[in-house]
């Protein structure tokens, strides 16, 4: 994980800049594990901007994404998973994932913050993506 960290750092900053992206956020993992690669990569991308929290829903039964079959399946539980508390409002918000399949966690959070009303811009980006057939939402 400190490799990828190392690896795309500069080509993060170089986004970041280009992009005048003003807040991060990070998306939080769903399966709790000793070591989380996002922890990793905001610790090694070290980006000085604000950081968006965002909040994890927390059920009985927590079910990642990637064990989701159908498209509808993934938008409703990314739907019912995150919670924006924040409410200060920036022009240009990146969002960062640690992989992305069919788009629907990033989509959902983008929903959420355009919601409230938290960004005017919104860009979504992850480390890898694993397609398996799906078809990427790439629009609110």
């Amino acid at each position: 994980m400190k490799i990828i960290g190392d690896d795309i750092k500069n080509r993060m900053c170089h986004f970041v800049k280009s992009h005048k992206v003003d807040a991060i956020l990070y998306v939080p993992p769903t399966i709790q594990r000793k070591l989380q690669i996002m922890d990793v990569l905001e610790n090694e991308l070290q980006i000085d901007l604000p950081k968006i929290n965002i909040k994890k829903v927390s059920n009985e039964i927590t079910i990642p994404q990637k064990a989701l079959s159908k498209l509808f399946e993934r938008v409703a539980n990314a739907k019912h998973t995150f919670i924006v508390p924040d409410q200060k409002k920036f022009d240009t918000v990146l969002i960062i994932d640690d992989a992305v399949e069919s788009g629907a966690t990033i989509n959902e959070i983008a929903l959420k913050l355009r919601e409230k009303n938290i960004a005017k811009h919104i860009i979504g980006i992850s480390v890898t993506g694993s397609y398996k057939g799906f078809e990427v939402i790439s629009e609110l």
